[in-house]
């Protein structure tokens, strides 16, 4: 049984969260004024893990509709962008260290995603795909979230493989590092 943290509409392991946590960690660590860009907020669980990981990154929160509260949580130190992701990108001109892909979960959504925010990664950069590969129950009370792996797979296997480094996979996330 898995130590879930859900919310309405969302669910997270412990393992993911550690993960995130120590992704951003790492991050911190690894560049110079880090970019970390969350795209799907909800209410702001990821953002904790990030914010938590890298307490001096700059930190993005990308979500069609924000949740009012998070707002005003000032602790976090964020700068939130209220709006579709798959326009957000072209107004976004800083690169990203830290890219967290955990949006709308339709197929051609995440792929607009992946077209738009994965060129923006900086070399040896991360991109983490939430819910990559979700659980059976998962798939039955959402079953549109199937086009994130497909979408990612289609990403990856097309023609980025020399590109990215695949990881290994963590509860639902897939990540991938950008090669130097």
């Amino acid at each position: 049984m898995q130590d879930y943290l859900t919310v309405p509409g969302a669910q997270i392991t412990r393992a993911e969260r550690e993960f995130i946590k120590q992704y951003a960690e790492l991050t911190e660590s690894r560049f110079d004024n880090p970019v970390i860009a969350n795209i799907g907020v909800l209410w702001g669980a990821t953002m904790w893990c990030i914010r938590r990981g890298a307490p001096d990154a700059t930190l993005y929160g990308v979500d069609i509709k924000l949740d009012e509260g998070i707002h005003r949580r000032n602790d976090l130190n964020a700068h939130f962008i209220e709006g579709d992701s798959t326009e957000i990108w072209k107004q976004f001109n800083r690169p990203i260290h830290l890219l967290l892909v955990d949006g709308d979960h339709n197929y051609e959504t995440v792929k607009r995603d992946i077209a738009g925010w994965v060129p923006k990664v900086a070399a040896g950069g991360i991109i983490i795909f939430h819910d990559y590969a979700p659980t059976d129950l998962n798939l039955r009370q959402f079953p549109h979230i199937a086009g994130v792996r497909r979408a990612v797979d289609e990403w990856f296997n097309s023609t980025h493989q020399n590109e990215w480094l695949n990881q290994i996979l963590i509860d639902s996330i897939a990540w991938f590092r950008r090669r130097v």
